[in-house]
Formats: C-alpha cells, structure tokens, sequence
C-alpha cells in the first residue's frame, strides 16, 4: 500500500514527467529515481511506480525510491537514458 490516498495525484505527476521527458529526449529510459517521506511503503511504491510505467509501454526500467525525514510527499529526483 502506498500509505495514503494521498499520494496518488503526486504519483500521477511524476509519471506524467517522466513520460513527458521520455517523449523528448532519445534513448532508453533505464531508470527513475523518486524521493518520499519515510513513512511510505518504499517497496510499494516502487512496485506501483513499476507496474505504471510498464503499462504505458515503458517496462524494464529500474525504479528506486529514497526516503528523506524532510519530504513532505513524493518528487522526482532523476532519470537515467541509456543508448
């Protein structure tokens, strides 16, 4: 469970960034890390974010997910291309 309903929108956001840059730039999008709060279910949340992005046609990126004591929600933090 991703511990709150919460932060669904902000997971929307990030996957709407994330497959807007992926729109443009070239290369494979290889990775995408995200920061949260350390309340959230860090395995959760990337299987979430996994599942996703494999339904929008982008399987077989890694997906990690740092926490911070000073997040208040869920924010991008980097991409990675590969050639």
């Amino acid at each position: 469970m991703l511990q709150s309903e919460s932060n669904l929108p902000q997971l929307d956001e990030i996957l709407r960034r994330v497959l807007a840059l992926c729109r443009a730039r070239q290369g494979r999008l290889a990775a995408v890390v995200v920061t949260a709060p350390n309340d959230v279910d860090v395995s959760a949340l990337a299987h979430h974010l996994t599942w996703r992005l494999e339904s929008a046609g982008r399987a077989g990126v890694e997906v990690e997910v740092v926490t911070h004591p000073d997040r208040a929600g869920l924010d991008l933090l980097s991409l990675e291309f590969s050639w």
